[in-house]
């Protein structure tokens, strides 16, 4: 196993960490945020200050900012994360346009 793939478009910020065996696509923008071991991380995705567990797919197109989502979390293309949101184990969520948001 690979210890990242990163895609050369994809843009990793300060104060991050990436665990082994994760995959990085187009244009994908990480910062100030750790990311778990054998995560998938589509293309044009942005996180932003979240802790993204192991074996987490994460598909085209999500913004997460300030979230936790735990170990095999399976986030659909568009989805955006509010601050403060958490996702337990396991959980996929629906094709959007939905908009999750800590309440």
């Amino acid at each position: 196993m690979a210890e990242i793939e990163q895609s050369r478009s994809a843009r990793i910020g300060p104060f991050t960490v990436i665990g082994k065996g994760t995959r990085i696509g187009n244009n994908s923008n990480i910062s100030n945020s750790v990311i778990g071991k054998g995560c998938s991380i589509g293309s044009n995705v942005s996180i932003t200050g979240s802790y993204i567990w192991d074996s987490v797919t994460i598909e085209d197109g999500c913004d997460i900012r300030h979230a936790i989502i735990c170990d095999g979390v399976v986030i659909k293309s568009g989805a955006a994360l509010e601050p403060g949101v958490v996702l337990s184990f396991k959980v996929i969520t629906k094709t959007p346009p939905f908009l999750f948001n800590f309440s």
